[in-house]
């Protein structure tokens, strides 16, 4: 009666899925250990890589173009300012407020100074 059940349609469909499920298993390990795996996986990360360097590539390219454009921009606003005598007048301005600074402390400096003929006078007192 054991053999009966043993030799049944549902133990055999058992071990049947059984093996299957262990072919699965060894195909997707082989497949996994192959060297075909290997290459394709070389090859993927080799193109991966390269389009990671053409998009930093083409992030430079944009910041170098969009640096220019800026550089440029702020060329032409100094130039029109020159051009316009805004520059000189405001450079003009601020070298004469720097001038008449200067002027005021060397004004203080000297009249906190005694002067030598009355340091003279001083002296023989």
């Amino acid at each position: 009666m054991t053999d009966e059940n043993n030799n049944t349609p549902q133990s055999n469909l058992g071990d049947e899925i059984r093996d299957f499920g262990k072919s699965l298993g060894d195909f997707f390990k082989s497949a996994w250990d192959s060297e075909e795996r290997k290459e394709v996986e070389e090859d993927l990360t080799g193109a991966l890589n390269e389009v990671a360097d053409t998009f930093r590539q083409l992030a430079d390219d944009i910041s170098a173009v969009e640096t220019g454009q800026q550089i440029k921009a702020e060329y032409e606003d100094l130039k029109e300012r020159v051009d316009s005598g805004e520059f000189k007048e405001k450079a003009h301005g601020e070298i004469s407020k720097a001038i008449q600074s200067v002027k005021e402390e060397l004004d203080k400096i000297t009249d906190s100074w005694t002067p030598a003929d009355q340091a003279k006078k001083e002296q023989k007192e």
